[in-house]
């Protein structure tokens, strides 16, 4: 009886984890079902997401760009942090990007040379 109601007290808190643990991930273009991915990120404080190394960047950056809300812009700010997030895109994330994107760009290793003074005071204040 005593493991069984280990068991089962084990059983729940894996179950709970799960429901706090969820995770949106974007691993492709176009993304699949993208307003209900933005409706479930907006319903649910406790969610992560994940973003893998994509070859679409001419495509998905203007479009989260466009989109503009909050679940595209941390969508963005993810993807410029991803090493193959091409260099070309940087200042253009960083002047129409929240706080959150400028940020991913100053801490980039291809921050371009003509943002650097901006990162610099970025980095610099409070934020």
């Amino acid at each position: 009886m005593a493991i069984l109601v280990k068991k089962t007290r084990l059983y729940n808190l894996i179950r709970q984890w799960r429901n706090i643990m969820k995770s949106i991930i974007i691993d492709r273009w176009p993304i699949p079902n993208y307003i209900a991915l933005r409706t479930l990120w907006y319903e649910n404080s406790t969610i992560s997401l994940i973003t893998t190394e994509l070859s679409c960047y001419d495509e998905i950056v203007p479009f989260l760009i466009s989109e503009g809300d909050e679940f595209a812009l941390v969508v963005l700010s993810d993807l410029v942090e991803k090493k193959n997030f091409p260099s070309k895109f940087l200042e253009k994330v960083f002047y129409t990007g929240d706080l959150g994107c400028q940020l991913s760009v100053c801490y980039s290793e291809k921050v371009p040379e003509s943002l650097r003074a901006e990162c610099s005071r970025l980095k610099l204040s409070k934020h």
